[in-house]
């Protein structure tokens, strides 16, 4: 789920996630934070959208809370998944 960044507080030891940093599709760099206990993935920043956070879904207290809206890297999905077609779908990272 994308947010913009000053939207999203972190708290407890979240403050100090690892940072795992790799070169995404785009060329740009991908900002990977990591919880720096377990090593679960918190959030995702990109310098291809400054401003903008990925939280990930299953790090909130309630996941079903949101609603997803559209799906993004449709072509990287496992066959087994079939989700409805009330979202809009995007092969990839959308430009």
């Amino acid at each position: 789920m994308a947010f913009p960044a000053e939207s999203v507080s972190l708290r407890g030891d979240l403050k100090t996630l690892k940072t795992l940093d790799m070169t995404g599709g785009s060329g740009r760099i991908i900002h990977r934070r990591r919880c720096p206990n377990r090593g679960s993935g918190v959030v995702t920043e990109s310098d291809a959208r400054p401003g903008r956070m990925i939280v990930l879904a299953g790090t909130l207290d309630d996941p079903a809370a949101f609603v997803p809206t559209f799906e993004i890297f449709r072509d990287a999905a496992q066959t087994w998944v079939h989700a409805g077609s009330e979202r809009q779908r995007f092969p990839k990272m959308p430009t």
